[in-house]
Formats: structure tokens, sequence, C-alpha cells
């Protein structure tokens, strides 16, 4: 599980996760060069229900793709109201000038 930053929300951060266990088998002595990226869309802007994929989770081994995984929410995160929104709308435009 990972919290990540979502906008326009209740609340500032959201849970994600997998769906299911995940296993991977590796030769002996190699696990602690498995490279794992999350790509999630930025700004990642409410709102999403529990169980909607997210993003994605990619694990590589010398460069390698070994397995890759929808990251979903874990909880459900509706949307701020107009003032929350307005506010997240404001930062947001800050940020990108």
């Amino acid at each position: 599980m990972v919290e990540s930053q979502i906008w326009k929300a209740e609340q500032d951060s959201i849970a994600l996760g997998l769906l299911e266990p995940l296993q991977v088998t590796v030769q002996r002595g190699k696990y602690d060069q498995i490279k794992a990226v999350m790509d999630l869309p930025k700004p990642l802007l409410a709102p999403y229900s529990k169980g909607q994929q997210v993003g994605t989770l990619r694990l590589s081994l010398d460069d390698q793709l070994l397995i890759e995984r929808p990251l979903v929410a874990l909880t459900d995160m509706p949307e701020a109201g107009f003032f929350g929104r307005m506010s997240d709308e404001l930062m947001l435009w800050w940020e990108s000038e």
C-alpha cells in the first residue's frame, strides 16, 4: 500500500494498492535489484471509487519488465465541496506557473 497526493478531494491523500497479492520469482541474490515504478496521472484528481484503477505498478530487473499490475484506490475518494475544489484549482494553477 502507498499513499499518493490527490487534488479536489475530501482528503489530501489516497491509499493505493493491488487487488491481489503480488509474487515474483527471481534468482537468489537478485531480489534487492528489483526496481518498482508507479505510473500515476499528474495531477491525480478526485473522484475515485474503491477498486477503480488509478495507475500502474511495474517491476523490472536489469531493465527487463518482470510484471505489470494495476494500482487501484483502496478506499472511496469523493470530490471535495465547491470551496475545496476551487482552493485546489488555484493551487494547481499556481504550481503550473
